[in-house]
């Protein structure tokens, strides 16, 4: 079973996380979409956000530098929602060197959504896929509490 469950949306990229880090050909899935996500953007991938639902799983450090060095030093703005106590201190921390990371709860879903430039009329369609994308990494409790 998977960890980490990914799917892009035109210049939006969707991940789902169990509990656990992701496995190597998981996180390949994500440092892959880069060419997409490049041709989405034309080029700036600062136009993109990505939406990261997750019960605690994260990257480690080794996958951590491989998407830095994937980067090449440009920002991806990144939307964490979750529930996972240390998941907010962590991102929060991060967020203090990395502008383009945020973290909210799952109450807060809203706020993320139009933090993330999601319209608003695809709110349904995003959590929709997130949920399909949960069934991959066998369930994602914060998606669970989230209601439209």
């Amino acid at each position: 079973m998977k960890n980490l469950a990914i799917e892009r949306l035109g210049a939006f990229i969707i991940l789902v996380h169990n509990r656990e880090a992701p496995l190597t050909a998981d996180w390949n899935v994500l440092l892959n979409i880069e060419p997409e996500l490049e041709a989405a953007t034309g080029g700036d991938i600062s136009q993109s956000s990505s939406l990261i639902f997750t019960d605690g799983g994260a990257p480690n450090a080794a996958q951590r530098h491989l998407f830095s060095e994937r980067l090449h030093g440009r920002r991806a703005p990144s939307v964490v929602i979750t529930d996972n106590l240390m998941v907010r201190a962590i991102t929060s921390l991060v967020s203090l060197f990395n502008k383009g990371i945020t973290v909210y709860g799952a109450t807060e879903w809203r706020r993320a959504f139009v933090h993330a430039g999601v319209p608003e009329g695809r709110y349904a369609e995003f959590l929709h896929v997130a949920r399909r994308l949960a069934v991959e990494v066998g369930g994602c409790q914060v998606l669970n509490s989230i209601e439209l």
